[in-house]
């Protein structure tokens, strides 16, 4: 039979929505790639919990203001404040999917509202004004860029009052011991090349040692980061996050960060609150806005060194045809029993499925992960799908071999090929990461 008769399906399928190709690299401020509740249920900027929410943190820090203050660096109060900026996030991800776009403008309104509590408490002559005043110091040591203004606006009304009419004892230091990117950065990868450490080192004015921030990068299915750990070097980093990942990546090693190129895939992160609802938060909530932060100043340290970090590219012009005749002639070859003309339909629809929102240098990455989240967005637009199984298993397989995939591996990856939505579907709902090991 002709092949312009069998192998072509009737009708491609096309995306409701395009995204326009990324113009520069920013890390951690809105979504390159929108999520479907910023889509298709947009939240407002200012949500009824915020009140409740910011009034629990404020009295905390007002009724515990010696501990926050006594004796704190920086580093501490960064840490504290990112812990309990963590809980709330997680807890409203729990009990509402779509809250995670309200998480931003919410660190906002707590960086204002801890700003004027402070004052307030300082005009009536409270000392536990000091409680709020270094909660805002500590959210301004993790604000990232798409915050950044309205921390700087708040800190800048506690500072302009404090310099008038004086500092207490080691706060002013305090707050001029930012915490700080050194530069130095480590990257590794796991054996399927869609899930990445960066290890990123930071200094502050009086840490006798620099302090290493540990994020995991997942490009098989949500492009997201999907965990983060403080840790005391780079072994330490490496085991966190092997044990983060599984055992893909257990022969990985850390190397040394040479340049953005390095870290391309920083390019298409996607926020985790939008993006990754189905994941088990904790791990990466509890360093949130800390982890956008320091990637921020990671990104832009290389970028002042003149090795930048790559624009993205479109995720959506995807392109089938340069791999699409030739799987035909290796599914064909492996399954010679199926109808070539339905098996066609199924493998246009796989390989462009694959495609979309896959950045081009993890292409033929087929881990589980990425086999499991296409399978089941394949399920979700096409009621029927003749020969899927053969169909996607014969594919992992071409994209393993052209991936210089070991067989172990590839095995695993065939192996989480599933035979519907339902089975695609528990594996979806049933991943957890481990609980954060930092």
């Amino acid at each position: 039979m002709p092949v312009s008769k069998r192998r072509k399906p009737k009708k491609q399928r096309k995306k409701a929505v395009k995204h326009p190709a990324a113009d520069r690299v920013e890390v951690g401020s809105r979504p390159r790639v929108i999520g479907s509740f910023s889509l298709f249920n947009p939240r407002p900027l200012h949500e009824p919990w915020f009140a409740e929410e910011t009034e629990a943190i404020l009295a905390e820090s007002e009724r515990d203001w010696l501990d926050w203050y006594d004796g704190s660096e920086f580093e501490d109060l960064e840490a504290r404040a990112g812990n309990r900026v963590g809980e709330v996030m997680l807890r409203r991800g729990e009990s509402d999917l779509s809250s995670g776009n309200s998480f931003v403008p919410w660190f906002a309104h707590l960086a204002k509202a801890a700003s004027m509590r402070s004052l307030k408490l300082r005009e009536e002559g409270e000392e536990s004004w000091l409680g709020p005043a270094c909660l805002l110091f500590g959210l301004s040591g993790i604000a990232p860029s798409s915050v950044g203004k309205q921390t700087a606006a708040a800190v800048g009304r506690v500072r302009k009052a404090l310099d008038r009419d004086g500092w207490p004892p080691g706060l002013d230091l305090t707050l001029n011991e930012r915490t700080e990117t050194t530069g130095r950065a480590w990257t590794a990868q796991d054996a399927y090349g869609d899930q990445f450490a960066v290890v990123v080192e930071t200094s502050g004015e009086d840490l006798e040692e620099p302090r290493l921030l540990l994020v995991s990068v997942e490009m098989g299915a949500n492009n997201v980061a999907t965990y983060a750990a403080q840790a005391a070097d780079p072994e330490q980093a490496l085991a966190f996050w092997r044990r983060h990942v599984g055992a893909s990546a257990g022969d990985a090693e850390l190397r040394p960060v040479a340049g953005g190129e390095d870290l391309w895939f920083l390019a298409y992160l996607t926020d985790p609150a939008d993006i990754a609802w189905e994941l088990h938060k904790r791990p990466i909530y509890s360093h949130y806005f800390e982890a956008q932060r320091r990637l921020e100043d990671l990104v832009a340290h290389l970028e002042r060194r003149g090795a930048p970090v790559p624009a993205a590219l479109d995720l959506f012009a995807t392109d089938v045809e340069p791999d699409f005749e030739p799987f035909m002639d290796y599914l064909m070859e492996q399954h010679p029993e199926i109808d070539e003309n339905e098996a066609g339909g199924t493998a246009f629809a796989v390989i462009q499925e694959w495609l979309t929102d896959t950045a081009p240098p993890t292409r033929y990455s087929a881990s589980p992960r990425r086999v499991r989240s296409r399978s089941l967005l394949l399920f979700d637009l096409n009621q029927e799908v003749p020969y899927f199984k053969e169909v996607t298993a014969s594919w992992v397989r071409y994209c393993a071999e052209r991936a210089g995939l070991d067989e172990r591996w590839t095995e695993a990856a065939v192996a989480a090929v599933p035979s519907s939505r339902d089975e695609a579907m528990r594996f979806e709902t049933g991943f957890e990461p481990p609980a954060d090991s930092g």
